[in-house]
């Protein structure tokens, strides 16, 4: 019994089961009456297989070429696109601290008036706990 495709290329001959491939250039059908030698069927064999891993080396040469391809492929659209991105996060960042300056210069006037008024706020308060806890 040689396999080497999928069901559907196989043949059944007559008599004892025997499966062959129909479409297997150099693969010798096994038939009655016909003598086939192991050296024969190594020989199919090893044909089969030279096949198979020529196909097989083909098929992953493309693979890889085309893995090969997809990140060039995405280097080219994303960087010109990271390369913006990176430009307007630096110009989101020169406003954001333009705008925290102005807001600063905006409160400051305000903040120093309010701290001005603690320190005469405190030392009252101080006396006047002094001049109600403390009998003189």
């Amino acid at each position: 019994m040689v396999r080497s495709h999928p069901p559907w290329a196989w043949e059944v001959h007559p008599g004892p089961v025997r499966w062959v491939c129909v479409s297997c250039p150099g693969v010798i059908p096994i038939s009655e009456g016909n003598d086939v030698s192991q050296a024969d069927l190594r020989e199919a064999a090893a044909e089969s297989t030279h096949t198979a891993a020529e196909r097989g080396a083909a098929a992953l040469d493309a693979a890889i070429e085309s893995a090969s391809a997809a990140p060039r492929a995405g280097r080219e659209k994303v960087g010109p696109l990271a390369g913006d991105a990176l430009k307007r996060a630096d110009h989101a960042r020169v406003v954001a601290a333009r705008y925290a300056a102005d807001t600063l210069d905006q409160v400051q006037p305000q903040l120093n008036e309010a701290l001005d008024k603690v320190s005469p706020a405190v030392e009252k308060a101080q006396k006047a706990v002094q001049n109600d806890l403390i009998p003189s």
